[in-house]
């Protein structure tokens, strides 16, 4: 792992719940060091997390779509 995909992490994850553009910031930081890294695997890297923290709610969000439990708090966000 090369210093520059550390820091494209850390600029991903730092900005990624800001309400501005964490890919612009990733496309500015690999222009600025000439690099063509994959801007993707860097979502792809803070999606594994959000999956992992909200777990407990996505399933129930599944079950309650399934079930078609209109009463269910969880099947309303659909």
């Amino acid at each position: 792992m090369e210093l520059l995909e550390v820091i494209l992490g850390i600029v991903q994850g730092i900005t990624e719940f800001l309400p501005i553009s964490s890919s612009a910031h990733l496309i500015i930081l690999s222009k600025i060091f000439n690099s063509s890294i994959n801007i993707i695997s860097a979502h792809i890297g803070i999606l594994i997390p959000i999956i992992i923290y909200f777990r407990n709610d996505i399933i129930k969000m599944i079950k309650a779509f399934f079930n078609f439990n209109t009463k269910d708090e969880y099947f309303k966000l659909f």
